[in-house]
Parts: structure tokens; sequence; C-alpha cells
């Protein structure tokens, strides 16, 4: 299962330091950012610093992944072998040229 034992990343400490420094401010800011939705969600739950997705969580990224397939499916209707593939390299030489 995604995120099964999942711990938030740390960094850490020199042996001159045991303060909390600076990076390890901003990793758990980072950290903070983006599992708060899951957690407030109840996507996501911790204890002791692991993080476990939920029941409810698996229903929603089930139903996500089936919604991302069936745009997919959609999406290449009637086209033939080859065509998305390349389809996708030509836009990513679009982007590459008006990047540069």
């Amino acid at each position: 299962p995604i995120l099964t034992g999942l711990r938030a990343p740390s960094i850490p400490r020199g042996p001159r330091s045991k303060s909390k420094t600076l990076l390890d401010s901003a990793a758990q800011e980072t950290s903070e950012r983006h599992l708060e939705p899951l957690l407030g969600g109840g996507l996501v739950a911790e204890k002791a610093g692991v993080f476990r997705i939920t029941d409810l969580g698996r229903e929603e990224l089930k139903g996500a992944r089936e919604t991302v397939q069936g745009i997919r499916d959609i999406s290449v209707r009637g086209l033939e072998d080859g065509d998305y593939e390349r389809v996708l390299r030509t836009l990513e030489a679009m982007i590459v040229n008006l990047s540069a």
C-alpha cells in the first residue's frame, strides 16, 4: 500500500549542535504542507511519526486511478498504435523548443 510506513523526512543534526537548524525547520514545514491536506481529509493517519494510508485514502486513490484510466481510454479511442506516443514526443519537443 502507498504510504505504509512512510516517515516524515528528517535531517540529521551534526555532532556539534542538538538544536533545531534552519534546514530542520524547512524540512518540517515542507512535510507539514504536503501532509496536512491528506491528514486533514482523513486520507492518511499518523502514529509516532509513521504515516499510513487509511481505508478512505485507499478508496479515494482507487477512484482517482479509475478516473485517470477512463480519461486516458477516451482520449486515445480511435488512435492507431503508436499515435499517442508520437504525439507525446512531438509535444515534448515543442516544449523544449519554446523553453530554449
